[in-house]
């Protein structure tokens, strides 16, 4: 599977102070099954605005902490939210993982956001919407907005995240 339809990078953190949001530990309270990739799991989203931002078949990076620690496919339109079952005011989109690193252990190895986008990447720490990964750091300076640089950049993207076990 290509990064044709990869769009957004969204932030992510934990809540409880814990260190990383939907690892091994977390994933089952996420309403998820096994944690293998093709798994689905419900993504929470602070408000309804952020929830409808991507649609259906979009793909996104979660990112936390500096680092790209999933590659996510958005599995449902925006009619389909619904409300999280323990936040008041949050809300759930079912996505499918199509890459992670399950522990924390091996989140704490993943090299840095720059180092698999080649482009330094802005703090998205309190942004609650995805957002377009061309926006969110210098795409325009190391990309440059060429006809081609969308594919250019998925390409490089896609060679680094197989060198990371991706086998997409």
């Amino acid at each position: 599977m290509a990064l044709e339809n990869l769009k957004w990078i969204k932030n992510i953190e934990r809540q409880d102070g814990g260190r990383w949001a939907y690892d091994e530990n977390q994933f089952r309270d996420a309403h998820g099954s096994s944690g293998e990739d093709g798994d689905v799991f419900m993504l929470m989203f602070w408000n309804m605005d952020a929830a409808c931002t991507a649609t259906k078949g979009d793909m996104a990076f979660l990112k936390q902490r500096k680092k790209l620690t999933h590659l996510i496919e958005f599995m449902t339109d925006s009619y389909d939210i619904v409300p999280n079952s323990i936040r008041r005011n949050a809300f759930d989109r079912k996505v499918k993982i199509h890459w992670w690193k399950r522990s924390g252990k091996e989140m704490d190895r993943l090299p840095n956001a720059e180092q698999i986008l080649d482009y330094p990447v802005m703090s998205l720490r309190g942004v609650t919407k995805p957002i377009h990964y061309s926006l969110c750091g210098d795409f325009q300076i190391r990309w440059g907005e060429y006809e081609d640089s969308d594919r250019s950049f998925k390409q490089h993207v896609a060679r680094n995240l197989r060198q990371l076990g991706w086998e997409g």
